[in-house]
């Protein structure tokens, strides 16, 4: 900062250093309070820039909900791919694209139509979760939690509180990722969702990519969540560097269900194809079988098991 600066800056906040332009370099003396107001200014001033900074920096993060849907009983697969496709994705987009829903991913896992595997994942993204409350309380949102009882099982749906399941089960439910950050490795469980990064993320932009994996038979499930734990915190640092932006996940007492969103595709393969990256891709295969690994593509009308869909639509 140029001495002028400095002047009228100290200025508007009540402090005329004459003796900063008026003085010749070299000759100019400080007493004790003179020292004291210039520290102290500098202080102020340091606080200013940093918390001008954190301003540049702070945005708000999406408000999440992650879907495991199960199809109800009695509905073929094909019928159920058909509701999906033609209508409930459309849908969904119609009804809150334009209120606040920001992105929407939708995954149907290989080996649906088990107890274990869901028949439909997706991540939705509002906005706020204020944003999300007012859409739910509108009649075309209760509309649209309601619909969710046509082709899935179960209250758990997008609208509806976080259920608590024990064990394997086809009800559907939602969770709301909790921040990874503050979360510690005791506290780090099975039937919960993660936002590793907690910030802004456009999942529309970007390169975004799933992942699907089990328990290692051979492991312990507390072993595994204190492995998969070390693992998730090292991607968090590892990554970053490379592009990593959104990492949301969902752990449960064998698997660990994961989106996660790169500036680049290449960032991403570089990522993997560093030191760092092998390590975490070898740490990975010795806890986890993958199910799934796969880029997410647009939207074309179609959609068949092992896709990964985001669905591109324009917002306000």
């Amino acid at each position: 900062m140029t001495l002028a600066l400095f002047r009228i800056l100290a200025r508007k906040r009540g402090f005329v250093y004459h003796w900063v332009s008026t003085k010749p370099p070299g000759r100019r003396k400080m007493n004790r309070v003179q020292r004291r107001s210039v520290a102290a200014f500098c202080v102020f001033l340091f606080a200013i820039l940093l918390a001008s900074y954190g301003e540049e920096e702070k945005g708000e993060a999406p408000y999440y909900r992650f879907w495991r849907g199960f199809k109800k009983a009695g509905l073929s697969m094909e019928d159920f791919h058909h509701a999906l496709v033609t209508d409930f994705m459309p849908v969904t987009v119609k009804t809150h694209g334009k209120e606040g829903l920001v992105s929407y991913m939708v995954v149907l896992p290989p080996g649906s139509g088990t107890k274990v595997i869901p028949d439909e994942i997706a991540l939705v993204a509002y906005a706020s979760e204020n944003t999300y409350k007012t859409i739910t309380r509108t009649p075309h949102g209760l509309a649209y939690q309601k619909k969710h009882g046509d082709i899935f099982t179960g209250k758990g749906s997008p609208g509806s509180a976080t259920i608590e399941i024990q064990g394997s089960s086809r009800a559907s439910r939602s969770l709301v990722p909790i921040d990874f950050a503050s979360t510690t490795a005791r506290d780090f469980h099975r039937e919960q969702a993660y936002d590793v990064f907690r910030k802004p993320v456009d999942w529309q932009t970007g390169h975004s990519i799933f992942f699907y994996g089990f328990r290692k038979p051979s492991l312990r499930p507390d072993f595994f969540w204190d492995a998969l734990y070390k693992h998730v915190s090292y991607v968090r640092t590892a990554f970053t560097p490379f592009g990593l932006k959104g990492y949301v996940i969902l752990v449960t007492q064998n698997e660990e269900i994961a989106f996660m969103n790169w500036d680049s595709k290449e960032g991403m393969e570089k990522a993997l194809q560093s030191p760092q990256g092998k390590a975490l891709v070898k740490d990975a295969m010795s806890i986890l079988d993958t199910l799934l690994w796969k880029d997410f593509r647009g939207f074309d009308g179609t959609l068949n098991p092992g896709d990964c869909i985001n669905y591109q639509f324009p917002r306000p």
